[in-house]
């Protein structure tokens, strides 16, 4: 397989689709795309390595694990939401297939340089001990303190080339448009801190860093990157707002590429929540459906920008002209449809005909 879509590993934390919707839009997006491809499907992705998560589960651990909590967390997600009932496959950062790859890939750039364990100067919260970087936060995170003091520490560090950039417009799927994203995405230090203090994730220890693990923003790579190597796709492409790609981009770098496999971001922009919404629909009513949950999620892949509550009736006009071509005789068929996916051409669903030729595999 030359090119699949999966989601950006959501953070787990306390929403369920039902109430959240604008999360589920990368999901839908990648299982749309993937769809019209004809790949087998993906998985859901997950980030569950969260500081947050860290202190909801410390009162709990006596009677449940932190992989349990988890997995009941993401279990709500789904409740009253399309997928419920059916058997949603997820995977997170921290299933074993992510670990031992993330280790492979750790080590591999130890070997080759790119990577390296030193010693770095460390704020820590005089409170309560949390590790907050580099650089003091305004508060902490785990207890909200104020006062730090600094220590050294050995780390798992990653140098970028002076005026390399993060991005480059080859790294994204679609890369137009996008100056301004991969602007902001190399607003960061070319000295990263690649390893955290928390108490669950990528364990470290094997590598020399014991009580560490591999910093969220880097092992969410790692979990599209076990997935592609599951589907045995040649490119990835992960879907994400452009937000989200600039704040990880940069501690994706050593974990973008492996054995001839490239990870491509999916930028995408937001939809009003109550435009998706994952619940609130008739069941027969199979043409709102598609709308929501199908075509505007289609709409705004490839964007950096949102879709706002004004445009909503445009766009409606639009589908529903396509929809109704669909049930005549073919124009268009779905090759063409693939053809412009795999080229990253975003402006497809616009493009009446290709949507009726799309709409018509729905069917």
């Amino acid at each position: 397989m030359d090119l699949a879509f999966v989601n950006g590993p959501i953070q787990n934390g306390p929403f369920t689709f039902q109430n959240a919707p604008g999360k589920a839009v990368g999901l839908l997006i990648a299982e749309a795309l993937n769809d019209l491809l004809e790949n087998p499907p993906a998985r859901h992705l997950w980030n569950c390595v969260l500081l947050a998560n860290d202190l909801r589960h410390r009162p709990l651990r006596g009677s449940i694990t932190r992989a349990e909590f988890e997995a009941d967390q993401i279990r709500r997600k789904y409740r009253f939401s399309p997928w419920a009932g059916t058997a949603v496959r997820t995977a997170t950062d921290v299933d074993p297939a992510v670990c031992s790859l993330a280790l492979d890939l750790i080590r591999e750039g130890l070997a080759t340089g790119s990577l390296e364990i030193a010693r770095e100067k460390i704020r820590i919260c005089a409170r309560c001990g949390h590790m907050a970087g580099a650089v003091a936060p305004p508060a902490c995170g785990g207890c909200g303190g104020g006062r730090f003091h600094a220590e050294s520490q050995r780390h798992l560090i990653a140098t970028r080339l002076g005026g390399k950039p993060v991005l480059n417009a080859a790294d994204l799927y679609g890369g137009n448009n996008t100056k301004h994203l991969r602007g902001i995405a190399s607003d960061v230090p070319e000295r990263l801190i690649l390893s955290r203090k928390r108490d669950y994730g990528v364990d470290l220890d094997s590598v020399g860093l014991p009580g560490l693990v591999l910093d969220p923003r880097a092992a969410v790579h790692v979990t599209a990157m076990a997935e592609m190597r599951r589907l045995d796709a040649k490119r990835v492409v992960m879907t994400a707002t452009s937000e989200a790609i600039a704040n990880i981009a940069a501690y994706g770098i050593p974990f973008r590429q492996s054995d001839g496999r490239c990870l491509l971001y999916g930028p995408h922009g937001r939809i009003p929540a109550a435009a998706v919404d994952m619940t609130n629909i008739d069941p027969q009513g199979r043409q709102r459906a598609l709308f929501r949950r199908w075509f505007l999620p289609l709409v705004v892949s490839g964007r950096t920008t949102d879709l706002h509550d004004s445009q909503i009736t445009t766009v409606f006009t639009h589908f529903r002209k396509a929809f109704l071509l669909s049930g005549k005789e073919p124009g268009q068929d779905r090759r063409n449809v693939q053809k412009a996916i795999r080229e990253a051409d975003h402006r497809w669903p616009m493009d009446k005909f290709l949507l009726a030729a799309a709409l018509r595999t729905t069917r």
